[in-house]
């Protein structure tokens, strides 16, 4: 994530299928609405916690764990995906355990959430 301090306006990011470890650096860019970092070796969140919203925001194939994801549990999230993280799909109850852990996320995986999201059955 180099090279790109000249588009502090960015809105849309895809990084996806870069090998990326380090998202440290980009809450530089405050004004992204849509984040793709699929396909990556993410394990740590942090660069995330700036922010209070996002519209999209695509975790998918990549390594990140529960403790993390409660690093972003504030942030306003219209669409997040994160099938395909082995950490978190363990869980038998994967998007129980999920929609519990980030209330402020309306869509999770391609699905809306709903009250109905939370039963057992």
């Amino acid at each position: 994530m180099k090279n790109l301090e000249n588009y502090q306006q960015l809105e849309v990011l895809d990084l996806s299928q870069n090998h990326i470890e380090d998202i440290s650096n980009i809450a530089f860019y405050q004004n992204l609405w849509k984040v793709d970092l699929s396909f990556n070796k993410i394990t740590c969140l942090d660069g995330l916690t700036p922010f209070i919203a996002l519209g999209c925001l695509n975790l998918s194939h990549n390594q990140v764990s529960w403790s993390e994801l409660l690093k972003i549990r504030h942030i306003q999230i219209l669409d997040l995906m994160l099938f395909g993280n082995p950490n978190l799909e363990k869980e038998k109850l994967y998007r129980i355990h999920l929609i519990d852990s980030l209330p402020n996320v309306w869509m999770l995986d391609g699905k809306l959430v709903t009250g109905m999201s939370f039963s057992h059955d």
